[in-house]
C-alpha cells in the first residue's frame, strides 16, 4: 500500500449494527498507530572487535541516525 494507511481501508463493525461497517474516525485510531508503514533496518557488521573497530562501527551507527533520526536502537 506504498504510504496509505491500511486502518483507513478497513471497515469496523458493532453489535448493534452488524451488517454496516463503518470507518473509524481519526480520534478513535490507537496511540500505537505508526506515523509511517515501513521499516528501515540497517544493520553493521563488523568482523574485527578490537576497540578502534567497535568505535568506527558506532560512529557508522551515528551517522545513520542524523539521517533517519526515527531510528531506534535494538543493539
Amino acid at each position: 500500500m506504498k504510504s496509505e494507511d491500511p486502518i483507513d481501508k478497513m471497515r469496523f463493525y458493532n453489535k448493534r449494527e452488524p451488517d454496516v461497517g463503518f470507518k473509524l474516525p481519526d480520534n478513535q485510531k490507537s496511540v500505537f498507530h505508526p506515523k509511517y508503514f515501513s521499516e528501515k533496518l540497517i544493520r553493521v557488521y563488523y568482523k574485527n572487535t578490537d576497540e578502534e573497530s567497535v568505535k568506527k562501527a558506532y560512529k557508522h551507527m551515528e551517522n545513520c541516525k542524523k539521517q533517519w533520526p526515527d531510528l531506534k536502537d535494538t543493539e
